[in-house]
Order: C-alpha cells, then sequence, then structure tokens
C-alpha cells in the first residue's frame, strides 16, 4: 500500500513539472519564468526526495513494530518455563493459558 501511494505521489509531481516546463518553455515567457521554472523544479525534486525518505521512514517503523500478542505470550511462556520459582505456582499458568485462549479467540476464523 505505501508502495502504490509513494508511485502516485511521484506520478502527480512529474505531472506538475511537466505542466510546469509546458506552461514556462512553449509558451517563450522569458527568462524571469525560465529561472522560476528552475527553482520549481529545484523544489519539486526536494518534494520527491523528502517523500521517498518519509516512505522509507514509515516502512521502517512498521516493520519494526511491537511484536503481536502471541509473540509476547511467547517469550513470556519462555521465561516462565525458565524461571524455577514463577513455574512452581499454578496461577501463573493459568495465566498464560488464558493468555493463549484469549488471542485464540480473537484470532478464530469461522469455518
Amino acid at each position: 500500500m505505501i508502495k502504490s501511494v509513494l508511485v502516485v505521489f511521484l506520478k502527480l509531481i512529474g505531472l506538475c513539472s511537466e505542466m510546469l516546463y509546458r506552461e514556462n518553455y512553449t509558451n517563450k515567457v522569458g527568462v524571469f519564468m525560465r529561472s522560476f521554472f528552475w527553482r520549481n523544479t529545484v523544489f519539486l525534486l526536494f518534494l520527491q526526495l523528502v517523500a521517498v525518505i518519509f516512505v522509507i521512514a514509515v516502512s521502517f517503523a512498521l516493520a519494526y513494530s511491537e511484536p503481536s500478542a502471541y509473540d509476547n505470550a511467547k517469550i513470556e511462556l519462555n521465561r516462565l518455563i525458565h524461571d524455577k520459582k514463577r513455574s512452581e505456582y499454578r496461577h501463573n499458568w493459568l495465566k498464560l493459558s488464558d493468555d493463549f485462549y484469549e488471542i485464540y479467540r480473537n484470532n478464530a476464523t469461522l469455518e
């Protein structure tokens, strides 16, 4: 989804720069407008660079987001297995069992 948004954004910027090019050079509006076009081109290139950096940052943020509830429950299971003191008590195992059951209920698919 992020890739498609980036593609649309870059195409839109490309269309804007093409419209500026046609407007400024085909009408032969003079040196001032050519320099204005050059400044706009640099600005549009800067916007494209900012958009690419933003999409890369968002994709990294999504890739390294917090682990899912199932991953957290698995981590807690490993901690409970290796902790001799906590593993002796039944309520710790029941809580972990409830956590796994809650995950199952939230993610069960209707067949």
